[in-house]
């Protein structure tokens, strides 16, 4: 049986879950932080469960609390991994933009033709 309602629906309720606290003021952003990890654990299992052929049901969103300590533990490290990534992926990429181009300029300036 398809489940095309059902997954629209929990997929809306699981993005105003997210979203909507960190419109409403400073430690809305925070909650809206706290509630995504186990959500997106959650909405995971719900998936899971579709692709294994397994009854779900709209409260399969809401798995992802109870090994709530575990989940919020490994969003933080994830995300915080995530950025000190980037952190060292976009100055080098920059660095060897500049490096690339300091070495062309040379070539640029002695050619016959005008930039």
């Amino acid at each position: 049986m398809p489940y095309w309602i059902l997954s629209i629906g929990v997929c809306v309720v699981y993005a105003l879950i997210v979203g909507l606290p960190s419109e409403l003021n400073t430690f809305g952003e925070l909650l809206s932080l706290l509630l995504a990890g186990p959500l997106q654990l959650g909405l995971c299992i719900y998936f899971l469960k579709i692709t294994q052929g397994k009854e779900v049901s709209f409260f399969d969103l809401f798995e992802g609390f109870k090994p709530l300590l575990n989940v919020l533990l490994a969003f933080v490290i994830i995300n915080a991994l995530t950025i000190l990534g980037l952190l060292f992926f976009y100055p080098t990429r920059y660095y060897y933009k500049l490096r690339l181009f300091n070495d062309l300029l040379p070539t640029c300036r002695t050619s016959r033709y005008e930039i």
